[in-house]
């Protein structure tokens, strides 16, 4: 096959090397290029092998769908382009010559060489993985957020209530604690729906800061703070502490805590469905006819009860 000339050049489908003699060559993102800009060009270009059409039976696809199979036409070794027939049989002198080099190898460094494909493999394999759980990361920490102003905004809107209803307050007070009451409670019911099913992309702020509002109006009012365990235990509190209105993550806040978060709604639903699905199908219960009655009065003969 003969070399490439001035114009095969000019449009955009000159080889990566060919000799007098020698097939074209092309290197992958040449091959991506005439597909997609010189697809007529392409579907006419010759069988490294044979000299027919390669790709003629692409004739009637897209540069798109032809693109996902580069595979099927082209080897990545050499660079040849090849027809159907002999692409399945093609060997190229580069996978030869590699398999030529691998077989005289010395075994102890061909296991080394083995060793460390398989290192860059699985490096590959984890930097494209990294995107992924970076975002899945962010998904978490987002989630753990809405599940901490949500329980936070709870425990105000508990005690607001609470308090509301203690003997010996004033009417205006009581209006006041209701009036507040009202809103925290709002501000609750959307956030636990907030962690249930997010609407927004972050964790509602705007909320939050109404509900910190609300907290520092009620301590103006009755001159105490909401305590919690220390431990984070209710059952068996060591120590009592009064809430931190300040979260791990923003500006001013303490050391972190665990955050132990509850299953959405979903997550319960779906979990209930798991252990119901593996406990298998409940045991038949027997036909009450199969089995006579314990204690039954025995039916007397000729088959009717005795008056």
């Amino acid at each position: 096959m003969a070399g490439a000339s001035p114009s095969s050049v000019d449009d955009g489908t000159s080889p990566i090397s060919a000799g007098p003699d020698g097939p074209q060559l092309y290197m992958r993102q040449e091959m991506e290029e005439i597909v997609s800009k010189k697809f007529k060009k392409f579907v006419k270009l010759p069988c490294a092998e044979c000299g027919a059409a390669a790709c003629k039976r692409f004739a009637d696809s897209g540069p798109l769908v032809v693109k996902a199979m580069l595979e099927t036409f082209w080897c990545g070794e050499c660079g040849r382009l090849l027809c159907e027939s002999h692409r399945h049989a093609h060997t190229c002198e580069r996978h030869d010559a590699r398999k030529e080099a691998l077989a005289a190898m010395d075994p102890e460094k061909l296991r080394q060489r083995i060793e460390e494909e398989k290192k860059q493999k699985l490096a590959a394999e984890e930097a494209a993985k990294a995107p992924q759980k970076a975002a899945a990361a962010a998904a978490d920490e987002r989630r753990r957020r809405r599940y901490v102003i949500a329980d936070k905004t709870q425990l105000v809107t508990n005690f607001i209530h609470l308090a509301s209803r203690e003997e010996g307050r004033s009417v205006t007070e009581i209006d006041q604690l209701l009036a507040y009451y009202g809103r925290a409670y709002r501000i609750q019911t959307f956030l636990w729906n907030e962690y249930e099913s997010p609407t927004l992309p972050g964790i509602a702020d705007k909320e939050w800061e109404e509900l910190k509002d609300i907290y520092s109006s009620v301590m103006d009012i009755l001159n105490v703070v909401v305590a919690v365990p220390r431990n984070g235990n209710w059952e068996e509190p060591d120590d009592w502490v009064e809430l931190d209105m300040t979260n791990d993550w923003e500006e001013g806040a303490g050391p972190p805590r665990g955050t132990v978060l509850q299953p959405t709604l979903a997550e319960a639903r779906a979990l209930g469905n798991r252990l119901r699905d593996e406990a298998g199908q409940p045991h038949q219960i027997p036909h009450p006819r199969a089995v006579p009655p314990r204690h039954a009065t025995p039916e007397p003969a000729g088959g009717a009860r005795e008056a």
